[in-house]
């Protein structure tokens, strides 16, 4: 069965521009290849699976990459979805992409739909395809409490009873990978909590909808995933492909006697 892959790869990437990296996080090269590449290699996408890519217009992310990701994938259904400006969070981005792509594409709403951050590597599993009630939310274990965290049921541990936005009910963080049964169902709810107007710290995130739907009743799983790999602030990056942060510059273009080092 085809799948939707949505990644909103639209954010400001401030992280990177306080070290002195003005690239948009997607286009950040690491050994040869952009941030977006590394991301898009981990999943298994299937002959009529659609990927649709949020990105910011004026990171100029579509006219850098259209061409290579259409060669590197040519099974796929790409579709960009451009943003003029900022949105508040990932849930606000997510859900004005898939709806505008939706309304301008025959997609069926009824396929699947993975939503999954930029920054962010992992090994796939075809289990990350398969939605068993309303969403997935692919967990690992984690510390700290930057995260999004899933509190498993006792008597299934593969069931979420909560979960919980930088606030550490467990030691199963989130890797940004979420999945719903279909695209209208994860648009519903959507509507629902940017509708309700709650937010944390200004933004839209999507764990806490998953929340609200389990307090409704409805089934959210917690799948747990593997070779996770982080590369979201420039310190994890340089850990994550054993890089420093010099050579990072080099292979981006950039000098050290314009920018100011960040490690």
């Amino acid at each position: 069965m085809a799948k939707i892959v949505l990644i909103p790869a639209a954010g400001a990437g401030r992280r990177f521009q306080e070290s002195g990296f003005p690239i948009p996080k997607p286009l950040i090269v690491a050994k040869g290849q952009t941030l977006l590449e590394h991301t898009l290699k981990c999943f298994h996408f299937a002959d009529e699976d659609h990927l649709i890519l949020a990105v910011q217009r004026q990171h100029g992310v579509r006219e850098r990459l259209e061409t290579k990701l259409q060669n590197l994938f040519p099974q796929l259904n790409i579709h960009w979805f451009e943003l003029e400006q900022l949105l508040p969070g990932q849930l606000a981005t997510t859900k004005v992409a898939l709806e505008a792509i939706l309304q301008n594409t025959d997609i069926d709403p009824s396929l699947p739909l993975l939503i999954h951050n930029c920054d962010t590597g992992f090994q796939w599993q075809p289990e990350l395809a398969s939605i068993k009630g309303f969403a997935s939310m692919a967990v690992f274990p984690a510390e700290g409490t930057h995260w999004s965290f899933g509190q498993p049921d006792p008597q299934d541990s593969q069931q979420a009873i909560a979960i919980a936005e930088k606030r550490r009910i467990s030691d199963l963080a989130s890797i940004g990978l979420y999945g719903f049964s279909t695209a209208k169902s994860f648009l519903n709810e959507a509507n629902n909590s940017l509708n309700s107007g709650d937010t944390l710290r200004g933004e839209h995130y999507i764990a806490p909808m998953l929340q609200k739907a389990l307090i409704q009743g409805m089934k959210v799983s917690l799948p747990r995933v593997h070779g996770v790999k982080i590369y979201g602030t420039p310190e994890e990056l340089c850990q994550c492909f054993n890089l420093n942060f010099e050579s990072l510059k080099t292979e981006n273009g950039l000098t050290s006697s314009s920018h100011q080092s960040g490690n």
